[in-house]
């Protein structure tokens, strides 16, 4: 490709990136506050983190504002790392609901330039790139967790998980030459929403086992796999390990099921439904075009095909083919079994992106 025709390419990702991130953050242009349904929760973390701050107390797990001043710890339970950019924006006199558009404006533009990254790691192609970044920051459960359930964990969550996504690709392709792509990956989403990353466990968990034979021929990775979430927990630990000494020496409602997960499954059907909550059509069915693509000729296939299985098994999780009559009681911490659509969407999203490419 000569220097005009990357020029003109480089231009047209970048008019549809800015066009794919413009068009996901249009409900943010307004001077009312976005109302989703977890949003007074979240202003309430926000405000609490500004009070501390100004207090010169930034990192209480007792937030002060809840309760009327008796306090909470909700950042004993919820991380808050990200939620501390609004917050320097409140104490920087900026209004709330400023303070909080800029902020999910903010996790949009991230997430894109995350799948971005990755997608194009994963392809060496600028263009699968942006097409990944595109389908991920537009698809239906990323918009529905921004603008339908103000659900803050989850849609910083999408930040995270592309990373994880490369790093298995990485891990399985490359020996592992990027280590730290996982130790981003895990450690954002275990400072951003606990049940992502405890999802993202378990996804790298059976992927590595479908392909133990990279690991028994290459043993080292298994060392490198294991400093990683090392380190990585040594990184984190400033937030996991005090959970997890009050959850072992105290009673907290947060450890008591106050619903069942199987109330709340979905049917098959509505699997392809547009309503809240949904991945859509879109991104299931465009994998039909795999029938195109030959996998001699096109080895990153066989990666999109470990994505789109996967994806599909997290978004069966989410119906009543999953046993959660009988294990429910152990997954309680989902609370809501679509909950595994943010995992889907972007299993599908790079299945998709990586498949487009291969064509």
């Amino acid at each position: 490709m000569n220097d005009n025709n990357k020029t003109r390419e480089n231009r047209i990702i970048l008019l549809l990136s800015l066009a794919a991130v413009i068009a996901a953050c249009v409900p943010l242009f307004t001077k009312l506050c976005i109302n989703g349904h977890d949003l007074e929760y979240h202003l309430l973390r926000i405000e609490s983190l500004k009070e501390q701050i100004l207090a010169g107390r930034p990192f209480l797990k007792v937030n002060m504002l809840f309760f009327g001043g008796a306090g909470y710890a909700s950042s004993m339970f919820y991380p808050d790392l990200l939620l501390y950019i609004p917050a320097a924006l409140r104490a920087l006199g900026v209004s709330i609901n400023t303070s909080y558009h800029v902020f999910a404006g903010l996790c949009i533009l991230l997430c894109y330039l995350s799948a971005f990254y990755c997608g194009r790691e994963i392809t060496g192609s600028k263009a699968a790139g942006a097409l990944c970044a595109i389908l991920l920051t537009l698809c239906d459960y990323h918009i529905e967790d921004i603008y339908v359930r103000s659900a803050v964990g989850e849609y910083t969550a999408f930040i995270f998980i592309p990373f994880v996504i490369c790093g298995i690709h990485d891990t399985l392709y490359r020996e592992m030459k990027k280590p730290w792509l996982l130790g981003v990956g895990f450690g954002g989403l275990l400072l951003s929403h606990t049940g992502s990353f405890i999802m993202c466990l378990g996804l790298c968990i059976v992927i590595f086992l479908i392909k133990l034979k990279v690991f028994v021929k290459k043993p080292r990775i298994i060392a490198k796999l294991l400093l990683t979430a090392l380190l990585t927990a040594g990184a984190t630990s400033f937030y996991w390990l005090p959970m997890l000494e009050q959850l072992m020496c105290a009673g907290f409602a947060v450890s008591i099921p106050w619903m069942r997960p199987v109330d709340e499954t979905r049917s098959f059907a509505q699997l392809f439904y547009s309503e809240f909550p949904s991945i859509g059509a879109g991104l299931i069915t465009v994998y039909v075009l795999r029938v195109f693509v030959d996998k001699e000729e096109n080895p990153l296939s066989g990666f999109s095909d470990i994505l789109y299985v996967t994806g599909g098994v997290f978004m069966l999780g989410a119906t009543g083919l999953f046993p959660w009559e009988r294990l429910g009681r152990y997954m309680g911490f989902i609370q809501f079994p679509w909950r595994s659509f943010i995992i889907a969407s972007s299993l599908f999203a790079f299945a998709d992106g990586i498949l487009i490419f291969c064509l």
